[in-house]
């Protein structure tokens, strides 16, 4: 029964520190490095039993909200990385199993490791990277511009480990308190004084029109012939943004595509500078690509998603056969990034890419800023999961020190400035915005650049 009400409490904590006060987070996991330590006495298969209805219920009471995606495929998400997290917590029992005191030690590595090595697999939800978890808490977690949210992991796992070893009925044990919350409260005092310090004013604005089409269920010319008539006789920027998967998929040389270009090409021809980037899915004869077009009167350049979303963007080959379903978007080997990014000064990002901290820092070296176009349609109008995204994505602009135009289908769309904070939330159909560039990297993307 103990077991039990351990379970319910680390539930509760999971829930509101992932959803409203990510502080409670380091309770939570300190209870949660509790019931793995206090499952060590027992029998191999029982300590995978336990531990695996602990990973269980920890994907369960934060990720919850994938049940409104589809039941199966939030099942099969919560139950695939529920075993997957299984992985440092049983290598770490082999280790340790006969020498506990270096529990503490070796549990932090794998853990660390295993969060790292897990946002390179093809088939990864990095989602419940701990260091995520403060993002509702974005203002006590500026140094994540150092050090990235793994650093932020970092710091959970010390403090849950330290805290977790206070037995509060040993009066000498007690006095063990000072040295957690001295780790606890001095980044958070650091970090606010970032917070209070940062300049956010538009020196070098690059000025920019949204549009969020008010319907979907449109043909592609249609979408595009609306787009058309909402621009023309309005003051639009020469930078026109669209949300992820604008258009619908089609073959990129077909007569339909062309067709769905002909509004694009007539608006370009009469406003020659002017640029438009917009998400579509692109088909070749056996494949297709989540893409961001950027075009131009001239010229088209193409950046083609890397990052899928497991199950139902990407399902590796033995579960393919198994249950007898399919990938759904392939990799493109070229990739025009770095053309883009030269060219226009920012870095194209597609939704689920966002969740992956170091490949979004990579990504956004040597940038002025981040446009993140997106589409959370599939979260079938979840508020905790579009809460829970956002709030993930303020942690990438942290990172990054770039401020990121989130441009989304069915979500938030809003500006976050290097702080994270939304200066600006985009409701109207069109709406014209300002973002502050800055080309410099922050000190985390220069120690990736140099790892």
């Amino acid at each position: 029964m103990k077991f039990v009400y351990k379970i319910l409490l680390f539930v509760i904590l999971c829930f509101f520190s992932w959803n409203y006060f990510g502080l409670l987070f380091i309770i939570a996991f300190t209870l949660y490095i509790n019931i793995i330590h206090s499952s060590f006495c027992k029998k191999w298969y029982v300590f995978l039993l336990q531990t695996f209805v602990l990973n269980f219920f920890f994907n369960l009471s934060t990720t919850f909200w994938l049940f409104q995606v589809s039941w199966w495929e939030g099942l099969m998400a919560i139950l695939g990385n529920s075993v997957v997290m299984q992985i440092p917590v049983f290598l770490t029992y082999l280790i340790v199993f006969k020498k506990q005191k270096y529990f503490p030690y070796v549990f932090i590595v794998l853990w660390l490791i295993f969060e790292i090595l897990h946002t390179h697999w093809s088939f990864s939800w990095p989602w419940l990277t701990l260091g995520n978890s403060m993002g509702n808490v974005y203002y006590l977690v500026q140094w994540y511009s150092v050090f990235g949210v793994y650093l932020g992991s970092l710091w959970i796992l010390i403090l849950g480990m330290l805290f977790s070893q206070i037995k509060c009925k040993n009066i000498k044990q007690r006095e063990k308190i000072i040295v957690p919350v001295v780790i606890l409260i001095l980044p958070c005092v650091i970090s606010l004084c970032m917070y209070s310090s940062k300049q956010t004013t538009l020196e070098q604005p690059v000025q920019i029109t949204t549009y969020l089409p008010s319907r979907n269920n449109e043909s592609n010319f249609v979408k595009t012939k609306r787009l058309y008539s909402k621009l023309t006789g309005q003051n639009v920027e020469q930078l026109i943004v669209c949300p992820e998967v604008f258009l619908s998929s089609a073959n990129i040389y077909s007569s339909a595509q062309k067709k769905s270009n002909f509004y694009f090409d007539k608006y370009l021809n009469k406003n020659p500078k002017s640029i438009i980037v917009y998400g579509q899915e692109l088909k070749s004869k056996y494949n297709l690509y989540n893409t961001i077009v950027v075009k131009k009167q001239k010229n088209t350049v193409f950046r083609v998603k890397q990052k899928f979303v497991p199950m139902r963007e990407y399902t590796p080959t033995f579960i393919e056969k198994i249950f007898k379903v399919k990938s759904y978007y392939n990799k493109n080997k070229q990739d025009y990034t770095q053309i883009i990014k030269k060219q226009e000064g920012f870095t194209p990002l597609v939704c689920y890419e966002s969740i992956f901290s170091s490949f979004t820092a990579n990504l956004a070296t040597n940038s002025n800023f981040i446009i993140l176009c997106a589409s959370e349609e599939f979260m079938n109008g979840s508020r905790y999961g579009k809460k829970q995204y956002l709030n993930i994505v303020r942690l990438r602009a942290i990172e990054t020190q770039k401020q990121i135009l989130k441009c989304s289908n069915q979500g938030t769309s809003c500006i976050l400035n290097e702080k994270g904070e939304i200066t600006k939330i985009l409701n109207s159909e069109i709406e014209n915005i300002k973002i502050n560039i800055n080309p410099k990297n922050s000190i985390y993307q220069q120690i990736l650049n140099r790892i």
